[in-house]
This record gives structure tokens, sequence and C-alpha cells, in this order.
């Protein structure tokens, strides 16, 4: 389902609909826990790396599907986060080149991924 995703989204039915999102969740809700965690204190101030790459990461998750920008626009989660640098790691993210949702699925060993 997550190749047809990436090489075909437009022929997603409403199930795989269903799918791509709780995928997409996933990755967003792993970005807020990490900026939640830096905001009370679990991370050094001192060394912003600690939280912005891995939330960061998880980001460019999101922004490699071609729905992601979408979705992430749309989602309640991202709207409601108040902290600046939620917000700055997002608009530094959405202005790379982020890698495409084949390298994604290459990472998470999906077989029968087109070259």
């Amino acid at each position: 389902m997550l190749a047809k995703a990436c090489y075909q989204p437009e022929a997603l039915e409403e199930a795989e609909l269903v799918v791509l999102e709780a995928y997409l969740t996933n990755q967003l809700n792993q970005s807020l826990k990490i900026i939640w965690q830096a905001e009370f204190g679990e991370f050094s101030e001192s060394d912003p790396g600690t939280y912005m790459d891995p939330m960061k990461f998880y980001l460019r998750r999101i922004l490699s599907w071609p729905q992601g920008a979408t979705f992430l626009a749309q989602s309640d989660g991202f709207y409601r986060q108040p902290w600046p640098r939620y917000i700055e790691a997002v608009d530094e993210v959405m202005a790379e080149n982020t890698e495409s949702c084949r390298a994604v699925l290459n990472a998470l060993r999906v077989r029968n991924v087109p070259e």
C-alpha cells in the first residue's frame, strides 16, 4: 500500500487512504513527542541538535510522500503547536529537497519497489 501511495497516489482507494493517514499521523506524533520533551526539559538547551535532528527526521518522512505537505498543512497537530522551534523546524524541512518516498520505502525495506 505504501508503494502504491508513492507511485500511484491518485489510484488509492478509501481504505488505503485511511492507512496512509494513520502512517503519516504516526510520523507527526513522533515529531510532536520530541518537541514536547524539548519544551519540558528532557533535552539540553545547549545542544538543540539532540531534539531538532530527530524531529526533522519524522517531518521529512511526512513530506517525502506526495500527500505529505497537504496532510501536514491540514493537520490539527501541526497548527496547534505554539512553539517557535517546531514551526522553525517545519519551515526548514519544507524548504529542503526532502527525500522521495522511494527512499523511505527502501529504508522500510518494502519489497517490489520500482526503480
